[in-house]
């Protein structure tokens, strides 16, 4: 897999959802029941053992994945655009984020699954309000707008179909990680 780039998180959830469903989450933007990303913290705090939910948004569905901690977390994308990976790295060493990153994925935990319908899904801190976005920068590939953070959102151009989502944790010499994997199924929500 090809390294794609980062987004930066304040230690909730990282949102996955496809372009169209992600314009109508509200981050910490409260509303009349509270805001998207409390919701989402309540459900994810209530249990440990959770790595990630799959959630309604919009006209499909939105995988929230918990990477425990505020941070970096790395996206890489193959070329033919069947996968996503996502990793949450520990290292002591940069050097080690690439060991960590090669280790083959074991599928250990299904979080659920999201549809991509036009060809893009965007990836972002649960924090962030998407009302605020005014397009995406075709350089960056990052959601124009007013966040928090200036790189706490990635959308990544997919091949049209449904994308199992698991989770893992992996190990090497130089540190340790937590993983997301999408990868492109014929079936939403049906296991290897």
């Amino acid at each position: 897999m090809k390294h794609f780039g980062h987004i930066s998180t304040d230690g909730g959830p990282v949102l996955l959802a496809t372009l169209s469903d992600v314009s109508l989450w509200r981050g910490i933007e409260g509303g009349v029941e509270g805001s998207d990303d409390d919701r989402v913290c309540q459900l994810v705090d209530a249990d440990d053992t959770i790595e990630g939910i799959q959630i309604a948004l919009g006209a499909g569905n939105a995988i929230l994945w918990d990477v425990h901690g505020g941070g970096t977390v790395e996206v890489y994308l193959p070329e033919n655009r069947h996968a996503i990976m996502l990793m949450r790295p520990r290292v002591d060493e940069e050097d080690g984020i690439s060991a960590l990153a090669a280790i083959a994925f074991s599928r250990d935990t299904y979080i659920g699954s999201i549809t991509v319908r036009q060809g893009a899904v965007a990836i972002l801190d649960s924090t962030e309000n998407t009302s605020l976005m005014s397009g995406i920068d075709s350089v960056s590939g990052r959601i124009k707008g007013d966040f928090a953070f200036t790189d706490s959102t990635l959308v990544l151009s997919l091949n049209i179909g449904t994308y199992r989502c698991y989770h893992e944790r992996v190990e090497a010499p130089d540190g340790l990680a937590r993983r997301l994997y999408l990868e492109f199924s014929d079936a939403a929500d049906v296991l290897p």
